[in-house]
């Protein structure tokens, strides 16, 4: 999923790539995910998006979508929702198939 940074000083830190990554993909840092800042090769040190910034990104238009006010979440490959995965934050606000979120992650997972 590809995530677009709106406003807000996202905290970054430099780690190893869990896979290759584009600017704005969201990925799984154990049971965290978080939000690639540059590209790079699975294995490369990169810089990643660890927690803070307002994002967007496509969201769950039928059963698990988000709710403005709620904790929402991130499953590999698949739209921000309600449903499982790894919680990924708090939605702020959705427009039919986007969502605005505040990227605050728990490294809770979601089942």
């Amino acid at each position: 999923m590809i995530t677009k940074l709106i406003h807000g000083e996202p905290t970054v830190s430099f780690i190893a790539a869990p896979s290759d990554v584009v600017p704005g993909q969201v990925v799984n840092l154990g049971n965290t995910p978080i939000i690639a800042v540059n590209r790079c090769k699975s294995g490369e040190i990169g810089a990643f998006s660890v927690g803070g910034g307002v994002y967007e990104a496509e969201a769950q238009t039928s059963t698990g979508a988000p709710v403005a006010g709620s904790p929402c979440n991130f499953a590999t490959n698949v739209k921000i929702g309600t449903a499982t995965g790894k919680h990924l934050g708090i939605c702020l606000s959705v427009d039919g198939a986007v969502c605005r979120f505040r990227h605050s992650p728990t490294g809770t997972n979601v089942s």
